[in-house]
């Protein structure tokens, strides 16, 4: 028995928003959250925290559990299911962006070769084709087209390269001329073969 294996983009086409969203307000409702949205200088004054309250904060932590008093954090699992919610819907929504590029680019690489045959065609591509041929000014940089361009930047890579090569040959040490001169002893000569590359 076969099962067929849905698609990243199945699962995000299968979704009814409309409902999720009705879900969403009744999530909403039963928090009964107040409205009030802080400003930036009041988020910042409630994240502030007083020098030395690290001293006293084990202290705090363990009267609280001897007299049973402690702080409501009902909304720390909520937080927590409302994060994994939101990067769930975040990562399907990149799949599926990415999915839909990838078959728009499959599709246009089709079209472009009837367009060959087609002149009706390749005036409706006209557009499209203006969108796939732009490149950004680093892509265009990093990976030229005209030949010309193609050579300066080898040409600036290879000098590049020789500047790295002559910085690392300059930066070893030189053998001191003591050296050498013990190493003109002549050689025994070995029993090992070396072989021949093909």
């Amino acid at each position: 028995m076969s099962h067929s294996k849905k698609s990243e983009t199945d699962v995000g086409s299968t979704v009814d928003a409309t409902t999720v969203l009705e879900l969403l307000d009744k999530v909403t409702a039963a928090l009964a959250l107040p409205t009030q949205t802080l400003t930036a200088k009041q988020r910042k004054a409630a994240t502030r925290t007083r020098k030395g309250m690290e001293k006293v904060i084990p202290t705090l932590a363990t009267l609280s559990t001897e007299h049973g008093v402690s702080v409501p954090k009902q909304l720390d699992p909520v937080q927590s299911k409302l994060t994994a919610l939101l990067t769930l819907v975040q990562d399907t929504m990149d799949s599926a962006g990415s999915s839909s590029f990838n078959t728009a680019s499959t599709l246009y690489g089709m079209l472009q070769k009837v367009a060959h045959r087609d002149s009706q065609l390749k005036s409706q591509l006209a557009p499209v084709k203006e969108f796939f041929a732009y490149r950004t000014p680093a892509a265009k940089k990093a990976h030229p087209k005209q030949r010309g361009k193609k050579a300066a930047l080898a040409a600036e890579k290879l000098a590049a390269a020789q500047a790295t090569a002559g910085a690392s040959v300059s930066a070893t040490p030189t053998t001191p001329p003591a050296a050498t001169a013990s190493t003109s002893a002549p050689v025994a000569p070995s029993n090992v073969v070396t072989p021949h590359a093909p």
